[in-house]
């Protein structure tokens, strides 16, 4: 799986303009979310499953400190190995 940040990309991060490390720090943020989602699903069987039968959702979301908004993320498909 894809690493949430890339080391030769962080350590150029500050001979970048601001808003290119904010776009970059919120992009590690995203991948972060992602990737949690896929482990709480790899990890538990029985979350995994009810979010297969379709009983409950798992939605990542990005919370703005400085405008205090919620961004949910589109639903997606997260494929999992099955851990039977």
């Amino acid at each position: 799986s894809r690493a949430a940040i890339d080391q030769q990309e962080f350590q150029k991060l500050n001979q970048r303009a601001e808003p290119e490390r904010v776009a970059f720090v919120n992009d590690v943020a995203r991948r972060n979310v992602q990737k949690t989602i896929a482990s709480i699903l790899q990890e538990s069987r029985t979350i995994h499953r009810l979010v297969d039968e379709g009983t409950i959702g798992l939605v990542g979301a990005m919370y703005d400190v400085e405008t205090g908004s919620i961004e949910f993320f589109p639903v997606a498909t997260i494929r999992v190995s099955d851990q039977s």
